[in-house]
């Protein structure tokens, strides 16, 4: 592991962050590491005798894992884990990993071992698929419903609108896997403060229609002003098509109010807010670098330069950016940037990021009655 935190720490450096930059983010890569890595190595190493023992089940497990991956996440890209999924699953993984090799190492009992090591591959293989489909939809959405609690402020909710989405604005927007199909239902959300933001919002619902009942997972939704967009599966579509359906749907999120906004001079290199490094490259382009992710939205605003740095009279009104959740550094390298596109930003001038923080987490239920829902289904152009 060390050579590891060491390669993370020349990576960072090179980026201008430092190795405690994130280290929540530090701790879940390196948690991840051993997890996936050192300690099953740890474990193979402990309970196999031969060179050739252990490489043949190193290639099963990889090709085990290969197939798991290729089946289950071809459908569940979408699907929102449950709450602390993450840390309960390295907890508990740990701990039986750990004990393996603390037994085989006291006891020097391999076929045992062996055993052991096998019945904690297959509780993996059992939960992971569990989770990660529908098998254990009903304690999955309790486990979601009570982390989410239905909001209690009166003000909040959302209110359907009457017709559908007009086609004309019913472009896809989820990049839905084969055999999902994309559905816009127009609906309002109400009583959201002003500068307020909605952040990671699921859905979950259920199509009751010809007697037929479909309950669907956890999955990402997209709410706009006046349209909630989410996938159903190609079958279901199909056995109702041409029937009214009854469409329930709960949505879960969390709001984010603003935060103090923070002024900063630009350099040719300078320090940005969430212990973020932003440099200038090229004409002026600014790019912000962070170490391994960026959980809450920022948004950004920096003068419009229209001419060369050193004539002022050519400075315009400000233009704006987003610096949206940034997806997980990878397990090699840390960094993760963003190019923000602002245009040309000279050294001197001023930006200014506008933070968001947690308001606090709400569910919200709606009901759509008596809907064709063919007639939500999104286009592909």
């Amino acid at each position: 592991m060390i050579p590891f935190v060491l390669m993370q720490w020349w990576l960072l450096s090179r980026a201008g962050l430092g190795l405690l930059s994130s280290p929540t983010g530090m701790m879940r890569c390196l948690t991840m590491i051993a997890l996936d890595a050192w300690l099953p190595f740890v474990l193979i190493g402990a309970v196999t005798t031969t060179v050739i023992e252990a490489f043949l089940v190193l290639i099963g497990i990889i090709a085990i894992w290969v197939t798991v991956l290729s089946t289950v996440f071809r459908s569940s890209d979408m699907r929102m884990p449950p709450p602390y999924s993450f840390e309960a699953m390295a907890v508990l993984f740990a701990g039986l990993l750990i004990g393996v090799v603390v037994y085989q190492y006291s006891r020097r009992q391999t076929r045992r071992s062996q055993v052991a090591f096998g019945a904690v591959a297959g509780l993996f293989l059992v939960l992971f698929y569990g989770f990660s489909g529908t098998h254990l939809g009903a304690p999955i959405r309790a486990l979601i419903r009570s982390h989410y609690p239905l909001s209690r402020d009166a003000g909040l909710r959302l209110v359907v609108l009457p017709g559908p989405v007009p086609y004309t604005e019913r472009k896809e927007e989820m990049n839905a896997s084969r055999g999902l199909v994309e559905l816009k239902v127009r609906v309002r959300l109400e009583g959201l403060n002003a500068g307020y933001k909605l952040h990671d919002t699921n859905v979950s619902y259920v199509i009751e229609a010809a007697g037929k009942r479909y309950v669907s997972p956890w999955q990402t939704a997209i709410l706009n002003e006046d349209a909630l967009s989410f996938v159903v599966p190609q079958e279901i579509l199909t056995q109702v098509d041409g029937r009214k359906a009854q469409l329930r749907m709960e949505l879960v999120g969390e709001r984010l109010r603003p935060k103090m906004p923070e002024v900063i001079t630009v350099n040719k290199s300078f320090n940005a807010p969430s212990n973020g490094r932003c440099v200038l490259v090229g004409a002026g382009l600014p790019v912000c670098r962070y170490a391994y992710r960026v959980d809450v939205p920022t948004r950004i605003s920096a003068p419009a330069d229209q001419g060369a740095c050193e004539d002022t009279r050519k400075v315009g009104g400000p233009v704006y950016a987003n610096l949206r959740q940034l997806p997980g550094g990878s397990t090699v390298d840390p960094v993760v940037q963003e190019e923000l596109q602002l245009g040309k930003v000279c050294p001197g001038s001023e930006m200014t990021f506008s933070e968001y923080e947690p308001a606090g987490r709400f569910r919200l239920q709606i009901e759509v009655p008596a809907v064709d829902l063919g007639l939500l289904r999104a286009r592909s152009f």
